[in-house]
C-alpha cells in the first residue's frame, strides 16, 4: 500500500489508538510498526493467535505487563562486562515476576499461544535473589554479599 491509502484510511492515528493501550516501549514500538499484509497464512496465524488471546482474556482477564523493559541491552552490556545498578536490577526482577504471573495465568489453557507461553522461563532463584539483595531503587541489602555486611558493620 502507498502512503496515500494510509493517509486516507487513517491508518496510523489507528495504530496511534492502539500503542496507547500497551503496557511497554517495546510493546508501543510493536503496534506503530505494524503493516497490513497480504500473506493468507499469516493472516490466518495472526487471526488465530488473536483469537486465542481473546478467549483467554476473556476467562480470566488481562495480564499485566505494566513496568516491564527491553532487558536486551541490559543483557548486552552484561556480556560485555558491565555492571548494572540497582533499578536495573529491578527491572530485571519485574520482567521475571511478570514472566511467572503470565506463565500461571492460564495453566488450563491449551491453544496457539501455549507454546510461546511454554518457552517463558521465569528463573525463580534470579527473582528470589535480586529481592533479597536490592531492597529499592535507593537500598541495598546489608545481607546482598558478605563483604558488604562487614563493611556496613
Amino acid at each position: 500500500m502507498n502512503s496515500k491509502v494510509f493517509k486516507t484510511l487513517e491508518f496510523f492515528k489507528i495504530l496511534d489508538l492502539l500503542a496507547e493501550h500497551a503496557d511497554s516501549s517495546s510493546a508501543k514500538s510493536k503496534c506503530l510498526n505494524l503493516r497490513p499484509t497480504f500473506d493468507v497464512n499469516k493472516i490466518n496465524t495472526e487471526l488465530d493467535q488473536t483469537n486465542a488471546a481473546l478467549n483467554r482474556v476473556y476467562a480470566r482477564g488481562k495480564v499485566d505487563f505494566l513496568g516491564i523493559i527491553d532487558i536486551r541491552p541490559l543483557l548486552k552490556r552484561l556480556d560485555a562486562g558491565g555492571s548494572l545498578n540497582t533499578n536495573e536490577l529491578l527491572s530485571i526482577k519485574r520482567l521475571l515476576d511478570v514472566s511467572h504471573n503470565v506463565q500461571n495465568y492460564y495453566p488450563d489453557s491449551s491453544d496457539c499461544l501455549t507454546p510461546m507461553f511454554n518457552e517463558l522461563d521465569p528463573i525463580p532463584q534470579l527473582s528470589l535473589a535480586i529481592g533479597q539483595c536490592i531492597i529499592s531503587e535507593d537500598e541495598v541489602s546489608d545481607n546482598a554479599s558478605p563483604l558488604l555486611r562487614s563493611i556496613r558493620n
